[in-house]
């Protein structure tokens, strides 16, 4: 019996065999192609606000014509293998269209079977190359965390929606975890379960490894260039690495291996902060955590990114900055941001201010100096910040 349901979703309740009719007959996107966007006029969040009030009124009558997560629910209660109030973590891209067809399947399960649904969002974008292998590891790790959160004899793992990509890196997420994976055949309402094989790293090949993966991370590298026993390597280790064009990088379970507490220590980056720093509480370690692994990935994948990666164009400042300014994405009323610099050759982040709290006193701090200097003493604290997260 499945108490917690972990699930990948994707668009399929847009579609016109399940609730596209409905959705076009509210009036509250446009409609071109196969894809949504918000109405002219409309930003994202207003569109998305509205929507999350009309959603309520959809016909959820058949679950196997809403969408794919609401079929496999049917499918787990048709076998008596759902428990009553489940607990539901939806994880979803965070595409206009992702988050609209997210808002639909919490709807439904909620209405349908009771369920309590925590929805996940990561960046995925297939329509976006560049950046795609940081984003999809980071895809691997958000399924992972949820698989950790659970047990694999009363959680049950079904990676159905999303792009191909995501059902195949879940599959491989799911094994890392020791989860099987669930399938549904919809129309018979079949459960097809795959069951998990085991992974091992080998920790000692890793710590080998590390110089190849910090080469590869940043400068991908032509293949020919490298020595025949970095080739070697390659062709023995290819799970942690991807070919395209002659040039060589760090796969996406390569990118997620950096960022899990076993294996970081040997081939993750590094962080530290300055001594001012060192008095975080575990909430606000948390909240800067999680907003530092973002900066990492945005790091990575820096196309249209200037904006937050550098915002210190930003500013009026006295003197020639040091470090440049991080600015997160608005995230209710508290704010994020830090004076951060890289090193790319020993894979290290420095981090010498953070503002989570004063605006007025950021910008203030910002524009005399902050950004500006060495601090006394840097602490590496990257083992305290990964275990908060």
């Amino acid at each position: 019996m499945y108490h917690r349901i972990v699930l990948t979703a994707g668009t399929s309740a847009l579609s016109m065999a399940n609730l596209g009719e409905w959705i076009k007959s509210t009036n509250a996107f446009k409609h071109e192609a196969r894809t949504i966007y918000p109405q002219e006029g409309q930003d994202e969040d207003t569109a998305l606000k509205r929507w999350s009030s009309l959603v309520k009124k959809a016909p959820f009558n058949d679950p196997m014509r809403i969408s794919a997560e609401t079929s496999a629910l049917n499918a787990l209660q048709k076998h008596k293998k759902l428990a009553n109030a489940p607990q539901i973590v939806l994880i979803h891209t965070k595409t206009f269209d992702g988050k609209v067809a997210a808002e639909i399947i919490e709807a439904a399960l909620k209405q349908l079977y009771n369920a309590t649904v925590e929805r996940r969002a990561v960046h995925l974008d297939a329509n976006r190359e560049e950046g795609m292998t940081a984003d999809l590891g980071a895809f691997i790790k958000e399924v992972a965390d949820a698989l950790r959160e659970g047990d694999p004899r009363t959680t049950c793992f079904a990676p159905l929606g999303g792009y191909k990509v995501m059902t195949s890196l879940g599959y491989l997420a799911g094994a890392f975890m020791g989860y099987p994976t669930t399938y549904v055949h919809e129309e018979q309402q079949r459960l097809h379960v795959i069951p998990t094989l085991p992974i091992h790293i080998d920790k000692e090949a890793l710590k080998a490894l590390a110089p190849l993966i910090r080469n590869v991370l940043w400068t991908l590298p032509l293949r020919a260039t490298l020595d025949k026993a970095k080739q070697k390597q390659l062709d023995e280790h290819s799970y942690l690495f991807y070919e395209t064009e002659g040039h060589v990088g760090l796969s996406p379970f390569g990118e997620f291996l950096r960022t899990e507490s076993e294996y970081r220590p040997i081939i993750g980056p590094r962080i530290s902060v300055s001594k001012t720093l060192q008095k975080l509480s575990a909430y606000d370690l948390k909240w800067v955590s999680d907003h530092l692994e973002r900066l990492l990935i945005l790091m990575r994948n820096p196309i249209n990114q200037e904006g937050l990666l550098h915002h210190e164009a930003s500013f009026r400042t006295a003197t020639r900055p040091d470090f440049h300014l991080y600015k997160a994405q608005a995230h209710g009323q508290r704010f994020f941001r830090a004076a951060w610099r890289y090193n790319e050759a020993d894979d290290h982040l420095y981090v010498k201010e953070i503002w989570m709290n004063d605006h007025n006193a950021y910008e203030r701090e910002v524009q005399h100096g902050a950004l500006s200097g060495e601090p006394s003493e840097w602490l590496n604290l990257t083992d305290l910040l990964h275990e908060a997260r």
